[in-house]
C-alpha cells in the first residue's frame, strides 16, 4: 500500500470498521496503521480486514495492525514451519526452485546449526529434533527481524540488511547476503 488512492480507501474501511466496533479512528490511529501495514498489497490488507470481521473467532473485536499482519504474512511460527519445510526439501534432494533456501535467515540457522555439510550428513531420526531447533532459531531470527525492520516477509535485500545491523554474531554479517 503507498498511493493516495490505497490511502484514501484504507481511511473509509478503516473509519467504518471502527464505527461497526463503536471505536473512534483518529487521525494519529490511522497514521499507525498505514506506517504498519504499508508494506502490504493493499488487496491483501483489505481482504484480511474483510476477513477479520468475518471471523467467528475473533471478528466480534476491533482488529488490531498486527490481526492483519498475521493474516497476510502469517506468525513467526508459521513463517518457520514453511522454512522447514523448505530445507527438508532441499536436504532430500527434492527439485524444485522453491526448495533452493533463499532466505538470508534460513542461511542464518543453516550456519548457526553448523553449515550446510553438516546438516546434509544427519540422519532421518536425527532431524526430528534438529527440526525443531532448526523452527525454534528461524522464529527467533524472524523476531530479531522484525523488531528491525517491521517484517520478516519483507524482500531478502532488507532482510540481509537488518540482520547484518543486528547485534548478534559476527558471521551473520557474512552468512547474510548483501
Amino acid at each position: 500500500m503507498n498511493r493516495q488512492t490505497d490511502f484514501n480507501e484504507f481511511s473509509l474501511m478503516l473509519t467504518a470498521i471502527g464505527e461497526m466496533y463503536s471505536k473512534n479512528v483518529s487521525e494519529w490511529t490511522l497514521a499507525l496503521w498505514w506506517n504498519a501495514l504499508q508494506e502490504y498489497d493493499f488487496a491483501m490488507v483489505k481482504a484480511a480486514l474483510d476477513g477479520h470481521i468475518k471471523n467467528p473467532d475473533t471478528g466480534q473485536f476491533m482488529p488490531k495492525p498486527a490481526d492483519v499482519v498475521r493474516m497476510v504474512a502469517g506468525t513467526t511460527q508459521d513463517q518457520a514451519f514453511i522454512a522447514k519445510t523448505k530445507v527438508e526439501r532441499w536436504l532430500r534432494g527434492i527439485p524444485g526452485p522453491s526448495n533452493e533456501p533463499d532466505d538470508p535467515i534460513i542461511e542464518l540457522v543453516i550456519a548457526d546449526m553448523g553449515g550446510r555439510s553438516r546438516l546434509r550428513g544427519i540422519t532421518e531420526k536425527e532431524w526430528q529434533f534438529a527440526g525443531k531447533e532448526f523452527e525454534k532459531r528461524y522464529q527467533g531470527y524472524a523476531r530479531l527481524t522484525q523488531a528491525a525492520i517491521g517484517n520478516a516477509r519483507h524482500s531478502a535485500p532488507r532482510v540481509a540488511s537488518a540482520l547484518k545491523a543486528l547485534p548478534i554474531a559476527d558471521y551473520a554479517r557474512e552468512v547474510a547476503p548483501a
